[in-house]
């Protein structure tokens, strides 16, 4: 499959993939309580690689879950922090918050409990960005990206609030036109701080740089390596990506070349297959895939032979 660039004026349990270096994604576990499986649905997911937890946040709650995949606490009932829509961690173990009171978004600093320790203002933003409503938020060296999907808009921030740099994602891959119809369906960042984020109506994912450099890769159909309806994009260590298909109910896999790997997942309830598949987390040599139909979230291992 070719890269395009523009610059801007499980089948089973166990799944091996045709890859030369013998790459393969197994099936390890669903998210769990002493109850049993977890049974949300369509959540966003963050990790925090410091503390080797995930966060799952569905319906305005915040559910964190440890390595071995049982959850250790939940917030998201506090009214004064309003609805979450999404959570990233810090170095130092804070979080960053997006909420929304009074149908209003906010930026909140937040312990590890989800106790309120300020509210952070955003500063120096374009005038264009005044008003700005995020729907989604990552971290990644420093920089705090929080993306309005619908919009197709991504903010740059430290972690203080103040501006970093902009980007009209529409504008730069030339979707701007159908906006509003196109939108964001997944948004992740790479290990280069890169934003990654696919558009279920055209059938593709893109790679886009810090410095506007955009490369997008994917077409539509049912053979293997095509889309039906791309969501969730993240990427691993070695630059592989890494993108959830809700309508294959599976996750495709290419590497930093955007060829084809392979795929993992078809549709069912049993170990190792999924339910829509809609977001993905990508950390530790593990995919975290979360489902609709009150599913959960499924855990792969990566592994390289």
């Amino acid at each position: 499959m070719s890269a395009h660039i523009l610059i801007p004026t499980l089948l089973p349990a166990v799944l091996a993939l045709a890859a030369p270096a013998g790459f393969r994604l197994e099936y390890q576990y669903d998210l769990a309580t002493f109850a049993g499986r977890v049974r949300t649905s369509a959540a966003s997911l963050n990790y925090d690689r410091k503390a080797h937890e995930l966060y799952v946040v569905g319906y305005g709650q915040v559910r964190v879950f440890n390595a071995a995949g049982m959850e250790v606490f939940r917030f998201g009932d506090d009214e004064a922090l309003g609805i979450v829509y999404g959570v990233a961690a810090l170095e130092n173990g804070d979080l960053l918050v997006i909420s929304y009171r009074d149908s209003k978004p906010g930026l909140v600093r937040c312990n590890f409990r989800g106790e309120i320790i300020e509210r952070v203002e955003l500063t120096g933003l374009p005038e264009a960005f005044k008003g700005f409503g995020p729907s989604a938020i990552a971290y990644h060296d420093g920089r705090v990206y929080l993306a309005d999907l619908m919009g197709m808009r991504v903010l740059l921030v430290d972690t203080a609030g103040r501006y970093f740099a902009s980007y009209d994602l529409a504008e730069l891959t030339g979707l701007a036109a159908t906006r509003q119809d196109a939108g964001m369906n997944g948004f992740g960042v790479d290990r280069d701080g890169g934003m990654l984020f696919t558009v279920a109506a055209g059938f593709r994912a893109y790679v886009v740089s810090l410095a506007g450099q955009v490369r997008y890769f994917g077409k539509p159909g049912s053979a293997p390596g095509t889309f039906g309806v791309v969501a969730g994009i993240g990427s691993d260590a070695s630059g592989r990506y890494y993108v959830a298909d809700t309508l294959k109910c599976a996750v495709l896999v290419f590497d930093r070349d955007f060829t084809f790997l392979g795929q993992v997942g078809t549709r069912g309830a049993k170990p190792g297959q999924l339910i829509a598949p809609t977001s993905l987390a990508v950390a530790e040599n593990r995919v975290f895939v979360s489902q609709q139909g009150n599913r959960g979230v499924t855990v792969y291992q990566v592994r390289d032979e």
